[in-house]
């Protein structure tokens, strides 16, 4: 309680614990993007999207390298599958994931927390 009051009572502070005047900019132009129905139908495409994209990595042939992967690391380098090539590339997209998903929160909430970021994370705002 105490830090949410030295928050509101301090304009210097501020400046280091929230994004004020951040403004969100509706994706969809013509709706608003205060409406529930927006949200759920923007979350739910893009939630798609993405299951759509996972699933076609996952059942290709880079994703059954991955399995492999998974499985036993020292016999994929064996067989001269190029590991921190593929490790990189699937950590990649699993940071891509993890900015939509930030993006749609942002997105629908239209507030951004500094809370919500790791501990050990810069402040993007």
């Amino acid at each position: 309680m105490l830090a949410e009051a030295a928050n509101k009572a301090s304009l210097s502070l501020a400046a280091t614990t929230d994004c004020r005047g951040m403004e969100v900019w509706p994706i969809l132009a013509g709706c608003a993007s205060t409406c529930w129905q927006y949200a759920l139908f923007l979350l739910l495409t893009v939630l798609f999207l993405c299951w759509l994209a996972a699933r076609r990595i996952v059942h290709s042939p880079f994703g059954r390298s991955l399995t492999g992967l998974r499985e036993n690391v020292r016999r994929m380098h064996a067989i001269g599958a190029p590991v921190i090539h593929r490790r990189l590339v699937i950590y990649t997209n699993r940071s891509r994931l993890g900015r939509i998903s930030g993006a749609l929160i942002g997105q629908t909430t239209q507030f951004v927390s500094p809370v919500s970021q790791p501990s050990n994370a810069p402040a993007l705002c």
